[in-house]
């Protein structure tokens, strides 16, 4: 029998707090990650770094996964953000995915590495429990992952029937690794309370210490079929962007070459073309590049134009030196000077 405890949880801000993420405008790998919970950037719960809020909030992830990178996640029901590590590729639906999976070290308190230690909340416990009692009013809770999976045996010593088992207690989100779209998520926790010895309470009085399994849920989702074949153009979208970029570039390349190979092959069409490209720059710019030369040489016998050693450059040249004598005669209706063209690596005449 399985039963909806947590139905009224769904979509209400007294649960799960607000959020403030990024929408990923200006930086798509931003798109989903949590700025702020509850209006502020840290939790109140744990100190240093442990209470640092960051990762996404679960629903949306940033595109283009590399295997080899960690997804981080805020889970209010932990107050913390956690880290989760690659550790297969798997078939969902016949979607591939990247599959993330929750390690020991999230239920950490300092005993494998020692800047979790401010995750005891003041009761340090070997690994596999998580002291969740200051973001819990107070209530002696502490969670792990079901069964005290991937716990110390510290905690399968103190209760019999436990049987710790991957599949069915793993913690892992499953991410399309081109959208980041979740295909098959299982968040599994156990809340677990712990029971001391007290004196003065006749029902607690003489028990040993233990943490007492109360219950484990599990939140799973997974994609369909009909939504996997939705989700394929996205998916192929990338490559068909790239395919199609490749082949302008290829068309493009070919298109410059043929062109050079035609000239090459037919220089006196090339030559005939880039007169005629000339004649109508210079009509219409003989004016402004050459007035100062017009000016200064109405009464010369002969201009000498002085060009850079470039063959477009000297073909230009030549055909505003043919120009270049009826325009001085316009001037002032004096006989036209010679002109004459020679090359000057050091001086340069606008075209």
């Amino acid at each position: 029998m399985r039963l909806a405890k947590f139905i009224t949880r769904n979509g209400t801000a007294s649960w799960d707090g607000h959020y403030n993420m990024a929408t990923g405008a200006g930086d798509i790998y931003q798109v989903g990650q949590l700025k702020n919970w509850n209006y502020s950037n840290r939790t109140r719960f744990y100190s240093g770094d442990c209470g640092r809020i960051h990762g996404s909030a679960g629903e949306l992830w940033p595109p283009f996964r590399a295997r080899d990178d960690k997804i981080d996640m805020f889970v209010p029901d932990l107050c913390k953000s956690i880290a989760l590590d690659y550790c297969d590729d798997v078939e969902v639906s016949g979607a591939m995915g990247y599959r993330y999976k929750a390690s020991a070290s999230i239920l950490d308190n300092g005993t494998l590495d020692s800047s979790t230690a401010c995750f005891c909340g003041g009761r340090c416990s070997p690994v596999g429990v998580l002291n969740v009692s200051s973001c819990r009013f107070g209530s002696p809770a502490f969670v792990s992952y079901p069964h005290f999976y991937l716990g110390d045996q510290y905690y399968l010593q103190q209760v019999e029937g436990l049987s710790p088992d991957k599949d069915r207690h793993e913690f892992y989100v499953t991410l399309e690794p081109t959208s980041g779209i979740p295909l098959d998520v299982a968040a599994r926790v156990q809340v677990n309370i712990l029971l001391e010895d007290r004196p003065n309470v006749g029902l607690y009085e003489g028990i040993p210490t233990l943490y007492m399994p109360v219950i484990w849920f599990e939140a799973r989702g997974t994609v369909t079929t009909d939504q996997v074949s939705s989700l394929a153009p996205l998916a192929a979208l990338p490559t068909l962007v790239l395919a199609c970029t490749l082949t302008l570039l290829t068309l493009g390349a070919l298109l410059v070459a043929g062109v050079a190979v035609y000239w090459w092959l037919h220089p006196e069409t090339s030559a005939h073309f880039l007169e005629r490209r000339c004649q109508k720059r210079s009509a219409t710019k003989l004016d402004h590049s050459l007035s100062p030369l017009v000016k200064d040489n109405k009464k010369s016998e002969s201009i000498i134009l002085k060009v850079r050693s470039s063959s477009s450059r000297k073909l230009c040249l030549s055909v505003i030196t043919r120009q270049l004598p009826r325009a001085l005669r316009d001037e002032d209706s004096h006989i036209a000077p010679s002109v004459t063209l020679t090359s000057d690596p050091d001086t340069r005449i606008p075209t």
